[in-house]
């Protein structure tokens, strides 16, 4: 998910910094026009195009993104904090059909966004047992933060998403 955040943040950023550009490039082009300098007009409108061209796709990322993000959100907060394990009662809850409860719980599992299971097409917590001569510290190469390393699993950084590796 912190991921996903990051992502919404730079998104924003751009955002914002793409519509400041193309409101500047679009104001220009109204005062040339306003003030009859026809000149450099095709480059005005060709300059305004591109602007625009990269300030939709920027607007449908960002909105995507954030559309995620509440989708993960309130899936969590049904199942974790108001322990809904059951995918029917969930998919009654979202009114949207059991199959499409179950493939996004079934990626949320995937991608880490749950740490349960599945059982006859129901949640369940896991009950992983984890050796404590298996656990290690480890210093991530990438931004130095300290991780808990689990031997026979993938670790990444819990700051920065970086795999980690046992030295």
């Amino acid at each position: 998910m912190r991921k996903k955040r990051w992502l919404r943040a730079i998104l924003r950023i751009l955002l914002i910094l793409q519509l400041l550009i193309t409101m500047l490039f679009f104001i220009a082009l109204m005062t040339d026009i306003a003030s009859g300098n026809m000149e450099n007009l095709e480059g005005g409108i060709i300059v305004n195009v591109l602007a625009f061209g990269i300030l939709i796709p920027l607007c449908i990322g960002y909105f995507k993104t954030n559309r995620f993000i509440k989708k993960v959100e309130k899936y969590q907060n049904l199942i974790l904090i108001r322990e809904i394990y059951d995918t029917q009662k969930l998919s009654d809850y979202l009114s949207c059909s059991r199959a499409e409860v179950l493939e996004f719980v079934s990626f949320m599992i995937k991608e880490g966004y749950l740490n349960l299971a599945m059982e006859n097409d129901n949640l369940v917590k896991t009950k992983e047992y984890v050796d404590p001569e298996g656990v290690f510290s480890v210093i991530c190469q990438i931004c130095g933060a300290n991780n808990k390393y689990i031997q026979g699993k993938v670790n990444k950084c819990e700051y920065c998403g970086t795999v980690l590796k046992l030295k």
